[in-house]
Order: structure tokens, then sequence, then C-alpha cells
């Protein structure tokens, strides 16, 4: 989840390695090799033709652990913490419904920089939070969640993952 850097507005577009890394397709309920552009059903799911760093991530987990790796794409480009939490929630819902009974390991948010713009860092803690909360209530269990940095991350990502 979170703004548009998580769903393909990043820099290339880069295609998993492994055949242990997968992305889920919402529209049409299966699972598909791990490669740019994400789907997703947040109206984002081609962003501006550009790549995320979910297909170089899974690599690194897929090599890391030898277990596969799936990811969920719920991001929308410009979205504030406060907008994922309403507006814009239905789609982490949707992702959080679509994959029961069996669930996720972990939510991993990227998002951040639209509440550079004077969001106040304890409004923006309680709406993380209440965010949270609510993907763990909606899943029926203490879902895990990461919190990447907003600037560079990307970058950091792909340098550290995909040499």
């Amino acid at each position: 989840g979170g703004q548009s850097n998580s769903c393909n507005f990043g820099g290339e577009k880069t295609t998993a390695q492994s055949d242990l890394v997968s992305a889920y397709n919402p529209n049409t309920n299966t699972w598909q090799h791990c490669e740019d552009s994400q789907p997703s059903e947040s109206g984002f799911n081609t962003g501006n033709g550009g790549g995320s760093a979910w297909p170089s991530m899974g690599d690194a987990l897929t090599q890391k652990t030898g277990v596969p790796v799936g990811f969920v794409s719920t991001g929308v480009g410009s979205a504030k913490i406060e907008e994922l939490r309403t507006k814009h929630y239905f789609a982490i819902k949707n992702a959080i419904n679509d994959l029961k009974p069996y669930g996720y390991r972990a939510f991993l948010l990227h998002q951040g920089e639209a509440d550079t713009d004077g969001t106040k860092r304890e409004k923006y803690l309680a709406s993380l939070q209440q965010l949270i909360a609510q993907t763990r209530e909606d899943a029926g269990y203490n879902l895990n969640w990461c919190r990447f940095p907003m600037h560079g991350a990307i970058t950091i990502i792909r340098r550290k993952w995909n040499p």
C-alpha cells in the first residue's frame, strides 16, 4: 500500500527473476509473475508506466528466506495517510478479503511524501495507528506492518536488492 511509488509511478520497470515472486491481480482474482506495472484495483494499475520496488524486493526476500512471496498492490498516487484510511481504504479492505482465509504475513507501506505539506507528526501518527488497527480488525489477526522511509526508498531498495 501507499502512494505513487508503490503503484507504478517509480523509475524503470522491473521483473522478478525468481519464479517464487508473484503479484495478485484483483481484477481477475489470479496470481501472476511479479513484473511491473503491478496489477491493482485502486485506479493506479498502470501509473505513469513506471516501475515499483516490489519485483526486486520479492527477489531479495525469496533469496533470503527460500519461500514464495506474493504482493498485492493497493497504493494510490499522491495519497495522504488519512486518505488511505478513509476514501481509498476500499482497495486495502478488498485485498484483505480477497486473501481470506489464508491472509498476509505483512502489510508494506511505502507512503509519506504527500504528508510533508504540513501534516503534523501527531496527526500522521494517529492516522497511521488507526489504519493499522482497522486492517488488523478486518483481517481478524495481528497483521504485521512495515513502513518504508519515503525519500529515496526505491533507490535504496534497488541498490540493495537488485545489484
